[in-house]
């Protein structure tokens, strides 16, 4: 076995073995499965905060939760005072979802009537009945003038947290298990 596969194996093994004891840890007063959604605070307000991506045709919302359950936003609506309402859906309740609390990017199309130039209010609604709000600002020189040009992007969320949208790798066409879906990333900055 050569160096650089010996390294590589021992890696896995210790990312596999701190995964183990990670997920049998437990600390006094954690979130039992009948617990609500981490995404919804228990007076049912959803923490949310938006930043723009793809040149200002797409947002980022982030919310928080199990990083193996991500929200979709199931419907985007402009209202008569220029707020964007999005409805998050959580998908199937029976599906298992981790025990970790992350920050979770949930993309949503800017429609039209959104001026990325200009703040935007936002306001969220979940499938639990949670709603947040957040004030997008607005960033000179972004449109939402053509299409999506499927490039990895980022964009500031707020003053210690960015989301990350990968584009997805063209190649020759070919069958392959892997999704074809861009990955999509929420970190916070170490400053």
């Amino acid at each position: 076995m050569t160096t650089v596969r010996r390294s590589t194996a021992l890696f896995a093994l210790l990312s596999a073995g701190t995964l183990l004891f990670a997920g049998c840890a437990s600390s006094p007063g954690s979130a039992s499965p009948e617990s609500p959604s981490p995404t919804v605070t228990d007076a049912g307000e959803i923490d949310v905060e938006a930043g723009w991506l793809d040149g200002g045709r797409q947002i980022a919302l982030v919310t928080w939760g199990s990083s193996s359950c991500v929200p979709t936003a199931s419907e985007t609506t402009v209202q008569a005072d220029g707020t964007l309402a999005v409805t998050l859906d959580d998908g199937d309740a029976d599906r298992p979802c981790t025990a970790d609390y992350a920050p979770r990017v949930t993309l949503v199309g800017v429609p039209e009537g959104i001026d990325p130039e200009k703040d935007v209010d936002i306001v969220v609604t979940g499938g639990q009945g949670g709603r947040g709000e957040t004030e997008l600002d607005g960033v000179a020189g972004l449109t939402t003038d053509g299409a999506t040009d499927y490039l990895p992007t980022a964009g500031w969320v707020d003053d210690d947290l960015f989301a990350v949208l990968t584009g997805a790798r063209r190649r020759a066409p070919r069958r392959s298990r892997r999704s074809r879906h861009p990955t999509r990333r929420a970190s916070r900055s170490r400053s």
